[in-house]
């Protein structure tokens, strides 16, 4: 019914526009239009509505991550030469990012843009986070190596072990200057610097070497040199150093050799007084890797009690601030550790491990704080790796 009123309806306007009666041309000439329009109008057929469904929007997959962030270190290439390689967050894929034919000595990370300044013989370069668009800093024609660039957490600054001395390359000038000039008795050279940027640590190293190594506090703002005190003397901060806010620093050993005594201490970086929280001079000598406090005030660390090995396994252990009241092990794995590094969230550290007897590296783990999640084996084989030289990438 629907149908035949529509084509009466063409038929009527058709008709009406032609005015006279229509010829038979013009009849055919209709008719093939009342053809193509009921073949365009739906069959009165009833056809059920559609239900409405929920749509489902295609979702790709992340790939699978093992690591919070990107990971940067120094290792050997094919020819023996140290580069820089970064590992991606997959905890797999592996870049290598410098191809220089001579040994890098050292590297930093920038935390404003990623990229990579290093040195190289006399040179400082620096490259954006994948390695290219490399450029020369600067080239001291008067030193022969150049060492250890640190950035500063602005992006506005990098010190760097000069020889003897410690020097800054100022991005704002283009220029780089002395900052602390050593001696043929003395290196100075740059250690790290606070979260913040408003400090930076250096040590003063005697030549030859000597345990009489200090470690000063330089703040910027006030361009003091700040020496560490203990008990009235000069206090060496032997061994690793690591922030735990801009104002406080642990220094912290996990090595029983020569005249070092492991332990941990916590430095007052604005007066430079000593606070001793894990310590021994006699067997068993306590040995602590890798202070980290969380926001709450447990202190997190690797800890061992040696005996007289070179080498100890280490545990994860949590305690009060102190670094002894509530101690406790965390995981039932023990670790043969020459280096650690803390995820930036405190969750999970990575270790560098030797074979329990030398100091060479063996493998590199991830190892999560929660006993529940499994460790996970980064390089099965960290032969080529320099210990020291991780970096998480922004």
């Amino acid at each position: 019914m629907k149908n035949f009123f529509v084509v009466t309806l063409l038929v009527f306007l058709l008709t009406a526009c032609l005015g006279n009666a229509p010829t038979q041309t013009e009849l055919d000439t209709l008719g093939t239009v009342v053809a193509e329009t009921l073949m365009a109008i739906p069959s009165a057929t009833s056809t059920p509505e559609p239900i409405a469904t929920e749509v489902v929007a295609t979702i790709t997959p992340e790939p699978n991550t093992v690591l919070p962030r990107s990971l940067y270190y120094l290792a050997a290439d094919s020819s023996g030469k140290s580069q820089i390689y970064r590992l991606e967050r997959d905890g797999v894929t592996l870049n290598q990012i410098t191809f220089e034919q001579g040994d890098l000595t050292g590297f930093s990370i920038s935390p404003v843009d990623g990229a990579v300044v290093y040195t190289m013989q006399n040179k400082l370069i620096i490259v954006d986070a994948n390695g290219e668009n490399g450029q020369t800093l600067i080239q001291e024609s008067n030193v022969e190596n150049l060492f250890n660039p640190l950035w500063s957490s602005d992006g506005k600054i990098i010190v760097y072990d000069s020889g003897k001395d410690t020097s800054a390359y100022l991005f704002d000038e283009s220029k780089n200057e002395v900052l602390f000039p050593g001696s043929d008795a003395e290196d100075i050279y740059p250690v790290s610097f606070s979260p913040d940027g408003r400090k930076l640590l250096i040590r003063k190293h005697k030549i030859p070497s000597s345990p009489e190594s200090p470690v000063l506090i330089y703040d910027f703002a006030s361009q003091v040199l700040m020496p560490i005190v203990w008990h009235n003397q000069p206090y060496p901060c032997f061994g690793y150093i690591s922030w735990d806010t801009s104002d406080n620093f642990f220094c912290y050993f996990h090595v029983l050799a020569g005249g070092v005594v492991p332990g941990l201490w916590r430095v007052n970086a604005s007066d430079g007084s000593v606070e001793s929280l894990v310590e021994s001079f006699q067997p068993p000598f306590l040995l602590v890797h890798a202070p980290y406090q969380d926001i709450t005030g447990n202190l997190y660390y690797l800890y061992g009690e040696d005996q007289g090995m070179a080498y100890s396994p280490l545990s994860l252990v949590r305690s009060g601030a102190d670094g002894v009241t509530n101690r406790e092990v965390l995981r039932p794995e023990t670790f043969n550790v020459l280096n650690a590094l803390w995820t930036p969230d405190g969750s999970a550290l990575l270790i560098s491990q030797n074979n329990g007897s030398n100091s060479l590296p063996a493998n590199l783990v991830f190892v999560p704080v929660d006993p529940s999640l499994s460790v996970v084996t980064i390089l099965a084989d960290a032969s080529t790796l320099n210990s020291d030289s991780l970096r998480w990438g922004p």
